[in-house]
């Protein structure tokens, strides 16, 4: 399940840059998840509240992707994040003249568990029925009979 968070200036994204830059990486990723799995997240902060080698930063963004160990192909995901899905964003981040860092986190295997998925509110069935096919989690009902 991607996880996309998009950290930016307050006023420097209008409802419908959120809307299409959102929709644009859920078409990159639906090549291969269910459109329903991607997550973009846009967190807004005070435009005064940005800093940069300690001093006060105007128009930065901070986009961080987030995925599960196996899920992507990190040297891939670093590739497309270079090339597609930069292209996605450089209309209303680097052609407004506004500065940018990209992070790439992989949640690694160990932690990926039924339990984590339950304790957040997010069931993920294809992960989950995979792994009671491979003995590595044992079935839960959700619900008492």
């Amino acid at each position: 399940m991607p996880w996309n968070r998009w950290y930016y200036p307050a006023g420097s994204l209008s409802q419908s840059d959120k809307d299409t830059i959102a929709k644009g990486i859920t078409d990159i990723y639906a090549e291969r998840y269910p459109r329903h799995s991607t997550l973009v997240v846009f967190i807004e902060i005070p435009a005064d509240s940005f800093y940069r080698g300690g001093e006060r930063t105007k128009g930065f963004h901070r986009i961080t992707l987030q995925h599960m160990s196996g899920s992507y192909n990190v040297k891939e995901l670093e590739n497309d994040a270079r090339m597609r899905f930069r292209g996605v964003w450089k209309p209303f981040v680097e052609d407004r003249g506004h500065a940018y860092e990209l992070q790439i986190e992989e949640i690694p295997s160990p932690q990926i568990s039924f339990d984590n998925y339950i304790s957040h509110h997010i069931l993920a069935e294809p992960l989950y029925e995979e792994m009671c096919k491979k003995d590595e989690i044992f079935k839960v009902k959700l619900v008492p009979e």
